[in-house]
């Protein structure tokens, strides 16, 4: 009951939208009609009065009539004018403009009555009637609106004809105004009835069709990987020790859609490549174990064509009453493609873009593995180089020559060095070279000799451009050493060799700076 009655002065906040551009549609249907017939009636009352009037309008009576009409007639232009300075606003802000200017139609129509019957006392009250029950019949709003609006005129009417009106009259205009409300109340419920029932049958269409597109795509889904897909979809009988693949298995690695004794399978394959074999066993044996419900990892299969490719294989387990695993939905997926793409751009952020060595931090990288990696009786050294003067290069004969300088300078170092050793750029002009083995200070200078020595090969073509570089170097010895600190050993050197007249090289080793001259070479 309490909902019911609630429901007479708000409106439900699910369709209130709904009701509002409902009620704002309905309303500028009519308003247009009504506005046309206003425009008709009023000119020609306004001409009646002018034109065919004897009196014209030399009376108060005429007068009055006169601007009535044309208060009439000009609310039509300004309701379109509103309209148009409305129109882009909120539906809620145009529902009240149409709720405005009934309002002002119905007050009119009860004043012209009132004043009738106050002019003619024996007049009906036919102009009240057809205003509240046109505003019932013509006007979509809220029962609170529309008895406020009945209401308002029923009283004002009343009041002002109060005088003229006798029994009979006074009762008919009350019950005019109660089959106003009731038709108003009416037409309120059945459009809120009319749009819940309309919500309702839109939210369950959506829905339907919201699960219908759902089934739809599962279904295109699983046809497309089942028909079009190269990725290949098994099943696993972990008890039954079965496995059977979807038919792209057959077509790529050549063995039948069903394999029984799987384990035994996987120990034996000459698909599997041998390095990723253990590490599968292992997977498995976790599977078996429990150990988890679902399954990832990447290996390495040979096709029939002998081609090697990456492949992940994906398995989520089902388990049985005992909790223990019993079976496995997976797919194998061919990811050969993007794993090179990746492993390609991995390489690609380790090198410098202009010499193709290391940058600074695939350098660093490589120095502190190896010196994690250090044993006894191992050394590792570090040759830093910077290029002499290297900024005159560029200022004197340009950028390209430049370019030209560091990157025959990268073709040196290689030449000098083994394609396992680390060579990088790691500055503008500075190079760095990391090398292992058993190496003491007269090799390191040999070394370095040999790298001052062939330096004198790079430069531009008919330019005579002259290249040298300082190198400073440092070894460690036995495990331990930090690569802060070779680093660090290697660049305080490379300023003494600086210092000293720059095209000569210097080692730090053990806290002392070793020159050739002082080791003898």
């Amino acid at each position: 009951m309490r909902e019911t009655i609630a429901r007479l002065y708000r409106i439900p906040d699910g369709i209130r939208s709904l009701y509002i551009q409902n009620a704002v549609r309905k309303n500028e249907i009519t308003l247009p009609v009504m506005s046309v017939l206003i425009v008709l009636m009023e000119l020609f009352n306004i001409i009646r009065v002018i034109f065919f009037s004897r009196s014209g309008l030399e009376t108060w009576n005429n007068c009055f009539y006169f601007t009535m009409y044309c208060m009439m007639l000009f609310s039509v232009p300004a309701l379109c004018l509103a309209r148009y300075l409305l129109r882009q606003k909120p539906a809620e802000a145009r529902q009240n403009l149409c709720i405005g200017i009934w309002a002002f139609w119905i007050t009119w129509q009860v004043l012209i009555n009132a004043y009738d019957l106050y002019k003619e006392p024996s007049s009906d009250i036919t102009l009240f009637a057809t205003a509240v029950l046109a505003g019932a019949v013509l006007v979509q709003m809220t029962p609170l609106l529309a008895g406020g609006m009945i209401l308002g005129c029923y009283l004002l009417f009343t009041v002002l004809s109060w005088g003229f009106l006798d029994g009979g009259t006074k009762i008919n205009a009350l019950i005019t105004a109660g089959i106003a409300l009731l038709i108003s109340g009416a037409r309120y419920t059945h459009t809120i009835t009319e749009l819940s029932q309309q919500k309702q049958i839109t939210e369950m269409n959506a829905r339907l069709l919201e699960e219908q597109e759902k089934l739809r795509l599962s279904l295109e889904k699983h046809r497309i990987v089942m028909e079009q897909s190269n990725d290949i979809m098994f099943e696993w009988d972990i008890l039954g020790d079965t496995v059977e693949f979807s038919q792209h298995w057959h077509e790529k690695f050549g063995y039948p859609l069903v394999i029984s004794n799987f384990r035994n399978w996987l120990e034996t394959t000459a698909r599997l490549h041998e390095k990723d074999r253990e590490a599968l066993l292992q997977k498995v044996e976790e599977a078996l174990q429990g150990k988890k419900a679902y399954l990832e990892t990447e290996i390495l299969l040979i096709d029939t064509e002998g081609h090697v490719g990456w492949h992940q294989i994906r398995v989520s387990l089902q388990y049985g009453m005992d909790r223990r695993p019993i079976s496995g939905v997976g797919m194998l997926v061919d990811i050969d493609k993007q794993k090179l793409e990746i492993l390609h751009l991995q390489s690609a952020a380790q090198k410098d873009a202009l010499t193709g060595l290391f940058n600074k931090t695939a350098l660093q990288e490589y120095a502190k593995q190896h010196l994690a990696a250090q044993k006894d009786g191992e050394t590792v050294v570090m040759f830093l180089l910077d290029l002499d003067d290297f900024k005159g290069i560029n200022d004197r004969f340009g950028h390209p020559c430049g370019d030209s300088v560091l990157s025959q300078t990268a073709q040196m170092l290689r030449r000098i060095f083994r394609d396992g050793d680390g060579i990088g750029r790691i500055g503008g002009d500075e190079f760095a070279v990391v090398v292992t083995g058993s190496f003491d200070s007269k090799q390191v200078f040999k070394k370095a000799k040999q790298i001052l020595g062939e330096i004198s090969s790079v430069g531009c073509p008919n330019k005579g451009v002259a290249v040298q570089c300082s190198i400073g170097a440092a070894l460690s010895a036995s495990p331990g050493m930090t690569y802060e600190e070779l680093y660090q050993s290697a660049d305080d050197a490379l300023y003494k060799a600086k210092e000293a007249g720059k095209g000569t090289s210097c080692l730090l080793l053990e806290g002392k700076f070793l020159t050739p001259d002082t080791v003898g070479c």
